[in-house]
């Protein structure tokens, strides 16, 4: 499927309707969301053209995104569920879900306690050439898919 971008202010909206309503502390959410509205400044004036809220969660994990075409990346989010169990979150650029390797691997956070949030910001975008796949693994390193109370709820903005 081709990207289905939008315009970068309802972007910005459900991204920060998802930060307010997931960070697990005022101080937390402040800084997720101050980060998110200085992206989305920059990404304005340098004229970025429409964008796309991704969501993911457990059950998305390993499985095609629906973005099957080149895009950039622009910033990553997730929270973890409520248990100890480490879980790595490893954005893919792929356009199917038949690989967990670790040379597919673009971006990976890494989420080590219960209720951890992670986020990352690419101002000028990573680009993807294949397509999106959101695998959440039990090691940094590894190939090993979390149980899905492991894993963690998130989102990726894209764009062209």
């Amino acid at each position: 499927m081709a990207l289905s971008t939008e315009s970068p202010s309802l972007v910005r909206q459900k991204v920060y309707n998802t930060l307010n309503g997931a960070s697990n502390s005022t101080q937390n959410g402040r800084l997720w969301w101050a980060a998110a509205r200085e992206l989305f400044n920059i990404l304005q004036t340098r004229g970025a053209g429409n964008l796309q809220f991704v969501p993911f969660d457990a059950a998305d994990t390993h499985n095609d995104l629906g973005i099957d075409a080149a895009h950039k990346i622009y910033m990553v989010y997730g929270k973890k569920r409520n248990t100890a169990t480490d879980t790595f979150v490893r954005v893919t650029d792929d356009d199917e879900a038949d690989s967990i390797t670790l040379t597919q691997g673009v971006i990976e956070l890494a989420y080590l306690v219960g209720d951890a949030e992670a986020a990352v910001f690419y101002p000028e975008g990573v680009d993807m050439a294949n397509g999106l796949v959101v695998n959440q693994l039990t090691a940094f390193d590894g190939e090993t898919e979390g149980a899905a109370a492991d894993l963690v709820d998130g989102f990726i903005v894209i764009g062209a």
